[in-house]
């Protein structure tokens, strides 16, 4: 029996061997993950410093505590390079979070002291200077985005912070919000993701990927729908990016994060653009309007027109356009050749989606 023994307990052994392997082959990729690499942002940083480009080290160092939160080193070389380029105040707040995890005493007598001495230091620059400026780094906060592309599946919480570091280095980079909340979606962690849909459909509600993102928000309690109408279909713009570049007015029960917002009514044919403010609130339904009407002028010579609102003082000039929009309601208007012979004034009203045509001089 002894040797179907020595067998057995061989091949036990090599079966344990065989399934440790892939586990501890996973846990050597998950150690190597789990303190990540900053030495990309921390050695351009000490380069700034080096040239005085203390606003561009502070972002720089900033970005590498979102891969490293609360590490005592970066947040003692923050706390200099803030002190260094006179933003005492954020100098203060970072000595105060290095003191929360440091250990040496040493340096946390010399953080209490500076602390103290921050506090009445005269700030050798205004407020206006740049180095009291948000400095973006897109070059690394590109690399950012593509080191999370490369980890969001296999390591998607380690993604998740390289997408806050670009954040932290080009606050610009909108989309990030977005992919955060994606990877948050898949995770499960549905409160988590919706924050950041919110972020990036708030910043950028006329997105390339916005519509996706609405999918997401309904029912969320911090959006609201939104519908828009014009009197001729128009094309709705929202913080300057089209709200849908398919469709045209109307359009109905647009999610939108609660804000303030600027939205654009453009009508190309009949070159007509109205600006509105509007201010959503949670969970509150409503209508934004443009109303609008066209004149159309074909008159023989050909006549510049003029038009002023009935009780304003603010002629305006309607250009070279045959047809143009026009706020409705009620106008003076003054219709003249380009060599002055002929001229004529007309009083006329303008409604909602009609267009009135001049075609005769009186």
């Amino acid at each position: 029996m002894k040797p179907f023994r020595t067998v057995a307990l061989l091949g036990a052994a090599l079966w344990l061997i065989s399934s440790a392997a892939p586990a501890n082959a996973r846990a050597r990729r998950n150690a190597k993950h789990r303190k990540l690499d900053v030495t990309w942002l921390t050695k351009p940083a000490e380069r700034a410093v080096n040239n005085a480009q203390f606003a561009r080290a502070a972002v720089l160092y900033q970005g590498a505590l979102s891969l490293r939160p609360n590490d005592p080193k970066l947040l003692w070389r923050l706390a200099e390079v803030f002190t260094m380029g006179g933003q005492f105040s954020l100098a203060q707040d970072t000595y105060r979070d290095w003191l929360q995890v440091g250990t040496d005493p040493a340096k946390t007598a010399r953080a209490k002291s500076e602390i103290q001495r921050l506090a009445t230091a005269p700030a050798p620059f205004s407020e206006s200077d740049d180095t009291r400026k948000a400095v973006r780094q897109r070059t690394f906060a590109m690399k950012a985005v593509r080191l999370a592309r490369g980890l969001r599946r296999r390591h998607p919480r380690q993604a998740i912070q390289y997408l806050q570091a670009a954040l932290v280095m080009d606050s610009t980079l909108v989309g990030a919000y977005r992919l955060i909340g994606t990877i948050y979606d898949k995770l499960r962690d549905k409160k988590s993701a919706q924050a950041f849909f919110v972020k990036y459909l708030r910043l950028r509600p006329g997105g390339r990927l916005a519509n996706m993102v609405r999918k997401r928000l309904r029912g969320n309690k911090e959006v609201a729908l939104v519908t828009f109408q014009a009197s001729f279909p128009c094309m709705v713009f929202i913080n300057r990016g089209v709200l849908d570049a398919r469709r045209k007015t109307p359009l109905k029960d647009v999610v939108l994060p609660s804000g303030e917002y600027t939205a654009v009514f453009y009508n190309r044919e009949y070159h007509f653009g109205k600006k509105v403010r509007i201010k959503v609130q949670p969970g509150q339904a409503q209508v934004v309007k443009a109303e609008f009407g066209a004149l159309t002028v074909k008159l023989k010579p050909w006549a510049r027109v003029r038009a002023k609102r009935v009780g304003s003082q603010d002629w305006r000039d309607l250009g070279l356009w045959e047809t143009v929009g026009l706020p409705a309601g009620t106008y003076l208007m003054e219709f003249r050749t380009d060599d002055g012979k002929k001229r004529m004034s007309r009083r006329i009203v303008l409604r909602p989606g009609k267009t009135i045509k001049i075609t005769r001089w009186r």
